[in-house]
């Protein structure tokens, strides 16, 4: 299947038009899976994080690196089921990160942020 803006904009911002106005300020981020690596799933995400924008949602990336080789910058991806550790690693620190913004913006915990924890991070290399 081909994935581009206008795919997603039929299929995930057509649907959710009886929502505008009433997403903004929420959190969010993007996962994609493909049939196989090359498939587009990082531009997936861009476009998936561009339609979230246009809603009204507050979008971020991941900085930190999920396993040597793997991120989650424009969210995370992965090539059909995320069997191996890397993907699944990513698939957890999307997860976790999605967690920190939602305590911290929305309950005021600023204990959560990332910068204010302990947990080790994976840097590029």
């Amino acid at each position: 299947m081909f994935c581009s803006i206008e795919k997603i904009r039929v299929d995930a911002a057509e649907p959710m038009a009886p929502h505008w106005m009433k997403v903004d300020g929420k959190i969010a981020c993007a996962f994609s899976s493909s049939g196989g690596w090359g498939g587009g799933a990082e531009l997936a995400c861009q476009s998936l994080l561009t339609v979230l924008l246009n809603f009204g949602f507050l979008v971020f990336g991941v900085t930190d690196y999920a396993s040597k080789l793997t991120t989650a910058h424009y969210g995370a991806v992965n090539a059909r089921e995320p069997r191996e550790e890397g993907s699944q690693a990513a698939c957890r620190l999307l997860g976790k990160r999605l967690a920190e913004w939602v305590a911290v913006f929305c309950d005021g915990r600023k204990d959560q942020h990332p910068l204010n924890k302990s947990d080790p991070r994976l840097a590029p290399g």
